[in-house]
């Protein structure tokens, strides 16, 4: 019986026997079969790789601003060009730049999303690109491999962009110039494919002319450039958003979705949302934990969300708002002038910074009657 035992254990490894007596003789045995555990390296691994896939037709609204965005965004996906999304705070531009990724590509790919506002500045330089053996007192024997090979072959989404401290965005700089990663305290250098979606809630440019913000940086950095319309721009939006949020939070707690009454729809409406979509959604989300019945009114909503000023800011009337094609254009033409100044028309460099071929910048300077030295 102990012989094919053994013989058991070796053929199946994660087994064991327990033999079956009685009045000592041996009547046969249990196999049992043992739960093969996940050791937390690899169950790290899977976790990194679960993504939030989103995709523009997720993107509620129906409003002309919000379908304008989406149609650009829509527009410049396929290019791998690095991309700028600005907007307020709470508007939804990593959504935006989820979608982009999705539908570009680089989809096959990871989405590596990293806060520059929230990682400490003597420790974001490590998390962006990494540091070798013994960098450090602390550091991890094996060194760390930083989020920008993390995200090679993918997206690396790069929230914040204005928070990053100036002293490395020379770094950061040269490894979207020459896509080439050097580890801190590292010689060695690594070969990286990403493509750059980088989002503020900032006016950049306004940063770049304060001397808090590098020029050479923010124009490789906004090649293309997408704003999100706030959410007091996006007309019924608020109440569409409302109504996907009840559905969404309601299954989450496994009850009934109840309705807004009509004056909580208008208050909506007429709210001038300065946390735009994130802090609707944390309204709707206090308005749901707080009521029991099948309908909320305005005895459910927030008091700050009653007590503030509802009336929205003036309008601009619709012939200074610039159509797709001509905001596009426009925004085009300007990055391509910027860098022809920063290169002194060098093409060959006004190429390589705009991340397109040389018979394309040809193209785009007779169409856009621009020109360059050589």
């Amino acid at each position: 019986m102990a012989g094919w035992s053994a013989r058991l254990r070796q053929i199946l490894p994660n087994t064991s026997t327990e033999i079956v007596q009685d009045q000592g003789q041996q009547l046969g045995a249990v196999l049992v079969l043992h739960r093969q555990r996940t050791t937390s390296s690899s169950a790290s691994a899977q976790l990194r790789h679960v993504e939030r896939v989103v995709h523009f037709q997720e993107i509620l609204g129906e409003s002309a601003a919000i379908r304008d965005a989406i149609e650009r965004a829509r527009f410049i996906a396929d290019s791998d060009a690095p991309v700028l999304l600005d907007g307020e705070s709470g508007v939804g531009k990593e959504l935006f730049a989820r979608a982009l990724h999705s539908a570009g590509n680089a989809a096959g790919g990871p989405f590596v999303p990293v806060n520059c506002g929230a990682i400490p500045r003597d420790l974001i330089g490590t998390e962006l690109f990494g540091y070798a053996d013994g960098a450090f007192t602390g550091a991890r024997a094996k060194g760390h491999t930083g989020k920008i090979v993390a995200a090679h072959e993918g997206t690396l989404c790069l929230d914040e962009i204005g928070e990053m401290p100036m002293e490395l965005q020379q770094y950061l700089l040269r490894i979207v110039e020459d896509g080439i990663v050097y580890p801190l305290a590292s010689n060695e250098g690594r070969q990286v494919r990403v493509r750059y979606i980088s989002l503020t809630n900032r006016d950049l440019r306004q940063e770049v002319a304060g001397s808090r913000f590098r020029r050479d940086l923010y124009y490789r950095l906004a090649v293309l450039r997408l704003t999100i319309p706030p959410l007091r721009e996006r007309g019924d939006n608020a109440v569409l958003l409302a109504e996907h949020f009840l559905r969404a939070i309601a299954a989450k707690q496994a009850r009934t979705p109840p309705r807004f009454d009509p004056p909580v729809q208008d208050l909506f409406r007429r709210h001038a949302w300065p946390g735009n979509v994130r802090q609707l959604r944390n309204v709707i989300e206090s308005m749901l934990v707080l009521s029991r019945g099948d309908r909320l009114g305005l005895q459910n909503v927030p008091a700050e969300l009653l007590d503030a000023d509802t009336d929205p800011p003036p309008a601009r009337p619709a012939a200074e708002t610039p159509s797709f094609a001509t905001s596009l254009k426009l925004s085009e033409r300007a990055t391509i002038q910027a860098v022809l100044a920063e290169c002194r028309g060098n093409l060959t460099q006004v190429a390589k910074q705009l991340g397109i071929a040389r018979s394309t910048l040809y193209r785009r300077l007779e169409e856009y009657g621009l020109s360059g030295a050589h």
